[in-house]
C-alpha cells in the first residue's frame, strides 16, 4: 500500500484471484504476479487501512463504493439508465447466447429470421425471451444515431464485455401522443434496420438491402431522403396515446445507424422526439411520451 499525506489517497495493490463481490466485468483471472490497483480518492488513509485490517470483504467495498460510473450510468445515443416520465424503454437481446450466458450457434441468417418472426408475431417477447436478455434498461425519447461502431450499442448497456458487437436487437416501447391531428408516416434510415410499430401493426421497415428480414410490409411510396424508407400514412389524434413499438439491430457487425423521422403530410419530415433538445427544428412540436 503506498499512502501520499498531500492528496490524502491511498493505492491498494489486490493480488491475482482477489475477488470482488458483484463485480460483473471481471470475467478472467488475472496472470500470476499481476495485480490492480485501486485508488481510494477522497477516502482518509487511516480508513482504509483499518478496512485492510478488518477484511476482505469490506475492502472490496470500498472499491466499488469509489469505482468510476460505468458506461451505461451515462447518457449515450441509446438511451439513459435514468428513467424520465414518458420515455420509452429499450431492452438488449443478444441472440448469441442464452438467458444462462451459454453459447447458441447464430448465423446472420438464423438472426435475421428470429428478428422477423419477433416482428410477425406482433412483438411478442416470448419469442426471444430464450436469448439473453440484458438486465439493464435503458430509457430514450429519441432514436437519432448517425453511423457508429456496432459495439457502442452493448458499451451503452455496459455489457461490452460479455455481448459481441453483432446479433444483437434492441426493443423500445411506450406510449405516444401526436402533438396534433393529422396524417403522419415514420421514416427509417438504418444499418442494419429499424422497424416500426403502432398499436401491434407493423407501419414501418428501413433494412439494408444486404440484411432482409423478409417481413411481409412493403413501402407504399417512396421517401424524401436518400437511403430512408417512408412508412404507412396513419391518423392520429391530437393527445390520444398509442402503443408503439420500435425494433432496432445489427447483424453482422461492423457499423451501425438508426436515424427515425416523423413527416405529417404536407410538411417536411423532423425527427422522432418525445422532448426537446438541439436537433429539434424551430418551431416544431414534438410528440409527447406517455408515463
Amino acid at each position: 500500500m503506498k499512502t501520499d499525506p498531500t492528496h490524502d489517497w491511498c493505492e491498494i495493490s489486490l493480488k491475482r484471484n482477489t475477488k470482488i463481490p458483484g463485480h460483473r466485468s471481471r470475467q478472467h483471472p488475472l496472470p500470476p504476479g499481476s495485480s490492480v490497483c485501486c485508488h481510494f480518492k477522497h477516502l482518509p488513509t487511516r480508513v482504509v487501512r483499518r478496512a485492510i485490517l478488518l477484511s476482505p470483504c469490506i475492502l472490496a467495498g470500498l472499491a466499488l463504493f469509489t469505482a468510476p460510473a460505468h458506461a451505461a450510468d451515462e447518457d449515450s445515443m441509446f438511451g439513459s439508465a435514468k428513467r424520465t416520465a414518458g420515455a420509452l424503454i429499450g431492452i438488449l437481446y443478444d441472440f448469441k447466447q442464452d438467458q444462462k450466458r451459454e453459447k447458441i450457434e447464430m448465423t446472420s441468417r438464423l438472426f435475421e429470421h428470429a428478428a422477423a418472426q419477433f416482428v410477425e408475431s406482433g412483438y411478442d417477447e416470448g419469442q426471444i425471451n430464450k436469448y439473453y436478455r440484458v438486465p439493464r434498461a435503458l430509457y430514450t425519447t429519441e432514436l437519432q444515431i448517425p453511423t457508429i461502431n456496432a459495439n457502442s450499442a452493448p458499451k451503452a448497456f455496459g455489457v461490452e464485455e460479455t455481448v459481441d458487437p453483432q446479433k444483437w436487437l434492441v426493443h423500445y416501447k411506450g406510449q405516444i401522443a401526436a402533438p396534433e391531428d393529422g396524417h403522419y408516416r415514420f421514416l427509417g434510415d438504418s444499418d442494419d434496420f429499424v422497424v416500426v410499430a403502432i398499436n401491434g401493426k407493423t407501419v414501418l421497415v428501413a433494412e439494408m438491402p444486404g440484411t432482409p428480414l423478409g417481413i411481409k410490409w412493403l413501402a407504399k411510396e417512396g421517401a424524401p431522403r436518400p437511403y430512408q424508407a417512408g412508412g404507412d400514412w396513419i391518423h392520429f389524434r391530437a393527445g390520444e396515446p398509442v402503443d408503439i413499438d420500435i425494433v432496432t439491430g445489427e447483424s453482422p457487425g461492423g457499423q451501425y445507424r438508426c436515424i427515425l423521422d416523423i413527416q405529417k403530410r404536407g410538411e417536411e419530415p423532423v425527427p422522432f422526439q418525445l422532448s426537446v433538445s438541439k436537433e429539434t427544428p424551430s418551431g416544431a412540436r414534438p410528440w409527447r411520451g406517455i408515463p
